[in-house]
């Protein structure tokens, strides 16, 4: 009997039976032309489609998915703030100043490149049985601590009245990506989804990039009779690959470019495997 054995493909979702020949496509040297010629030996049964060989996948996403989910992000904010804070010195050029920061990132034991955060802390990917697929809920990556409590304080207000104010104050971490909150679909046959139900986790694999950090922190605002501060912490960074990962191995397998395309309007947004048409 054969078994399903999911791997990567960089380019769209396919999957792979372990016992599958090869359709003689291996060779095709352009990979537009290698899928093309997968899609014409498998054609789709279906709304789930057949099951098919898929290209070669990335052996780099694969490695850096085998390492596990290493965004932290309050580590993270707090290591590339600090080295990001050093300011440029009169006699440093931006080129210089900015190649400093890099070095210095780089030697702090904090990867700025091929970071690994899960898509969305509150919700793992769910099978659409209707669609044959698995819905992605891209989100940029979030974090945050209860809110803390400050010593209250005595305010005095125009007419010579006191009273005690409660103060709290929250502090979170976001990842600036500039994803859209939106769902993907990634085809997926429903066998092999059932057999990995509840240990399916969707990833994005981003670079930190400049300006790397900024943190907010307006002034109070009152609100049911609290004053109540936030601070946001923000890490900028640019997304490479969307992934689907089993999260008792580690094991890739599903992953797709993240591209930076021109939408409507001439507006810039990041699209999920091609520019050519919409996400499925």
């Amino acid at each position: 009997m054969l078994r399903w054995v999911l791997v990567a493909s960089v380019l769209t979702p396919s999957f792979v039976m372990a016992q599958a020949a090869d359709p003689g496509c291996s060779g095709t040297a352009d990979d537009r032309a290698r899928l093309a010629c997968y899609d014409a030996k498998y054609p789709p049964r279906g709304r789930v489609g057949a099951a098919k060989p898929a290209p070669a996948a990335d052996p780099d996403v694969a490695q850096i998915v085998a390492s596990g989910p290493k965004c932290d992000l309050r580590a993270i904010f707090e290591t590339v703030h600090r080295i990001a804070a050093s300011p440029k010195g009169q006699f440093e050029t931006t080129a210089q100043h900015r190649d400093r920061l890099n070095k210095a990132l780089s030697s702090s034991g904090q990867p700025i490149t091929d970071v690994l955060c899960l898509t969305s802390y509150s919700r793992q990917p769910r099978y659409d049985a209707d669609r044959g697929a698995l819905e992605i809920e891209l989100s940029d990556p979030f974090a945050s601590d209860p809110a803390q409590e400050l010593p209250a304080v005595q305010v005095t207000d125009a007419r010579g009245s006191k009273a005690i104010v409660r103060r709290q104050r929250s502090v979170s971490w976001m990842v600036l990506m500039g994803l859209h909150s939106e769902s993907h679909h990634v085809p997926f046959p429903i066998d092999a989804a059932r057999s990995l139900d509840g240990s399916v986790r969707a990833g994005i694999v981003a670079d930190i990039v400049e300006p790397f950090t900024q943190q907010d922190a307006p002034g109070p605002v009152a609100a049911d009779g609290i004053d109540k501060e936030s601070v946001v912490n923000v890490i900028y960074m640019a997304p490479k690959h969307l992934v689907l990962f089993d999260n008792r191995n580690n094991k890739l397998l599903w992953s797709a470019r993240i591209l930076r395309c021109t939408a409507t309007g001439g507006a810039l947004r990041w699209r999920i495997g091609t520019c050519e048409k919409p996400d499925p």
